[in-house]
């Protein structure tokens, strides 16, 4: 975990989308693709990315579905990566 508060927005994003031990632990149990509703939200993005992350490490293959309207431009194409 991080010692230090992040200083820009890019520490900031990277903070909320690293998953905690629990998190991954919690992946490697559960079965079945995972939905992000809102995924273009304020949130829902570090969430989806937390979770892809969490399922690679894990070693469990799953999709992680993102929902939104996306409104935001260029966020689907970013989070399609």
């Amino acid at each position: 975990m991080w010692n230090q508060c992040p200083m820009t927005d890019a520490e900031l994003d990277e903070l909320l989308a690293t998953p905690t031990p629990a998190v991954i632990e919690l992946m490697s149990r559960i079965d079945g693709d995972i939905a992000v509703l809102g995924v273009g939200g304020k949130m829902g993005r570090s969430l989806a990315e937390c979770a892809v992350r969490a399922s690679r490490e894990a070693g469990t293959k799953r999709t992680v579905y993102g929902v939104s309207r996306f409104s935001t431009p260029g966020l689907q194409e970013k989070l399609e990566k």
